[in-house]
C-alpha cells in the first residue's frame, strides 16, 4: 500500500484552513477603528470637513435660515449663516461669519469660542435704502458634541451689539440697535 496519499489531504486541508485565518487576521487589523476602539480622543472628527446647522432658538425669534461650517484645522473652523427674520410686522435678510476656535482641540467637538458679525438689510419698498440697515458684532462660547456617524450639537450663549441705521428707522423694522443676548442651540450634521 502506498501512505502518501492518504496523508497528502490533510495537510492540505489544514494548510487552506491556516491560510484563511491569516488572510482573516490581517483584513480586521487593517479596518479602520470606531469610537469605541479608540485609546485617546485625538483622532476624534480629524475627517469632518463641512457641517450644516439649523438653530432651533433661532426659529423661535423669528429668525429662519442655516449655518455652513468649513473646518480650517484641528482647531479652527470658518461659519457662514444665511437668514430671513421676522420681527412683528418687519421682514428682511441676515448674512453672519464667524471664526470658531476649539482650543482643546478636535475641530466640530469640546469647548468652543466664536467671535461673529452678522448684518441685517430690512425689506422696505425701497430695496437700496439702507438706512435701516444694522451690523452685529459679538460672540459666543459653549459644547459641541459630534458623533463619529455626523449627527452634531451645539450649545451655547453669548452676546452681540447691534449698531448702525437710524434711530426711527431701526425702531420701525424691529432690527434694535444695541447689545442683545445672543443663544446657540444648533443641531446639524457633519460630513
Amino acid at each position: 500500500m502506498d501512505r502518501s496519499k492518504p496523508t497528502a489531504r490533510p495537510i492540505a486541508c489544514s494548510g487552506l484552513v491556516l491560510a484563511l485565518a491569516t488572510a482573516a487576521a490581517q483584513a480586521s487589523a487593517d479596518d479602520p477603528p470606531t469610537f469605541a476602539d479608540r485609546a485617546d480622543e485625538t483622532g476624534r472628527d480629524v475627517d469632518r470637513g463641512l457641517a450644516l446647522f439649523l438653530n432651533p432658538l433661532d426659529m423661535a425669534v423669528g429668525l429662519y435660515g442655516g449655518e455652513l461650517d468649513l473646518v480650517l484645522g484641528r482647531y479652527a473652523v470658518v461659519a457662514f449663516e444665511g437668514a430671513v427674520y421676522r420681527r412683528g410686522d418687519a421682514m428682511g435678510e441676515a448674512i453672519g461669519a464667524g471664526f470658531i476656535v476649539y482650543p482643546l482641540g478636535g475641530a466640530l467637538h469640546g469647548l468652543y469660542v466664536q467671535p461673529r458679525m452678522a448684518y441685517a438689510h430690512p425689506w422696505t419698498m425701497a430695496q437700496l435704502d439702507w438706512s435701516a440697515d444694522v451690523v452685529g458684532l459679538g460672540g459666543t462660547a459653549g459644547w459641541q458634541w459630534t458623533w463619529d456617524y455626523g449627527f452634531s450639537v451645539r450649545v451655547g450663549a453669548g452676546a452681540m451689539y447691534f449698531f448702525g441705521g437710524s434711530q426711527a428707522d431701526a425702531s420701525s423694522s424691529s432690527l434694535g440697535v444695541g447689545p442683545q443676548i445672543a443663544l446657540d442651540g444648533s443641531l446639524g450634521w457633519a460630513f
